[in-house]
């Protein structure tokens, strides 16, 4: 699906969300489906953090394969006290972790796939 949708041609399908809404069209209300993008009022992920905190970044194991890409001891957790542009830099890499993680599971799945076929 992935190759699917990185040859589709972004203009025009992914322009105004078009692929989205012509592939919905006859499940959603008319108006619902041709309605233009709301944006939203604050980032969520910045008062995710502002609200909860930081502790649920701190409890995400940062895997092995991190140390070829960061440096560790600069590592900074976002915090409530950064502004948006310093919470989406600070969360880069645990970002990059948790991808890391899921297409390790990704492959170790499609490994053992192979071996039982």
């Amino acid at each position: 699906m992935v190759n699917y949708l990185l040859a589709i041609p972004p203009f025009p399908w992914f322009f105004s969300k078009t692929l989205l809404r012509e592939a919905m069209a006859g499940r959603l209300p008319e108006r619902v489906r041709t309605r233009p993008k709301t944006p939203l009022r604050t980032d969520p992920v910045l008062a995710q953090i502002r609200r909860a905190g930081n502790e649920p970044l701190k409890k995400i194991p940062l895997g092995a394969d991190m140390d070829r890409y960061i440096d560790r001891s600069a590592l900074m957790a976002p915090h409530a006290k950064m502004n948006q542009e310093q919470v989406s830099v600070n969360l880069r890499p645990y970002c990059l972790n948790i991808w890391l993680q899921s297409a390790q599971r990704i492959r170790y799945n499609m490994h053992a796939e192979a071996s039982n076929g």
